[in-house]
């Protein structure tokens, strides 16, 4: 889940802060934006809503910028199917247990952000095989995300960074 002042991911089993009175599980905001909201927030007007959607824009497509992350590089990414999709792949060092995934400028979608705790990381079994190398795959539960990079030394690196981050550390 992400909290719904500034965007950022949020567990929704660990926040149980919802500001606002209805108490709806999708009003969660994380502790940081609990803390500064008012008690009993107003609110926001049209234009208020139009504002704070562009400034979480910007503000995740700075946590994107190479200068910004723990590591970063360009991935190929596969997730189902057979077709690999270049993807800007980011661990920002505001939230080093998440990964983004973003693909080109022109599709407009979203950074997509994937909580890490609870994924292993590994080499593909031997039955698994691909046209590009240097593959490693993340896995959890019934879901398996593949990346493959441009060398040995990068598949290395991001390996373990993932899995530091997958154990929370």
């Amino acid at each position: 889940h992400h909290c719904k002042q500034c965007g950022a991911v949020i567990c929704a089993k660990c926040s149980e802060f919802k500001p606002l009175a209805d108490n709806s599980r999708h009003n969660r905001v994380c502790k940081e934006c609990f803390v500064q909201l008012p008690a009993s927030p107003c609110s926001p007007g049209v234009e208020a809503v139009g504002e704070q959607k562009k400034r979480l824009a910007a503000e995740k497509q700075s946590i994107l910028a190479a200068e910004n992350s723990l590591f970063s590089s360009y991935l190929q990414f596969l997730e189902k199917g057979k077709t690999w999709y270049k993807m800007w792949v980011t661990i920002p060092k505001t939230e080093p247990l998440v990964l983004y995934l973003q693909g080109s400028s022109q599709d407009g979608r979203s950074p997509r952000p994937i909580p890490l705790p609870g994924y292993e990381v590994s080499l593909p079994g031997s039955s698994e095989k691909f046209e590009v190398k240097h593959v490693f795959k993340l896995c959890q539960s019934q879901q398996t995300l593949y990346f493959s990079a441009e060398d040995e030394e990068l598949q290395m690196k991001w390996m373990e960074i993932l899995t530091k981050a997958a154990k929370g550390a």
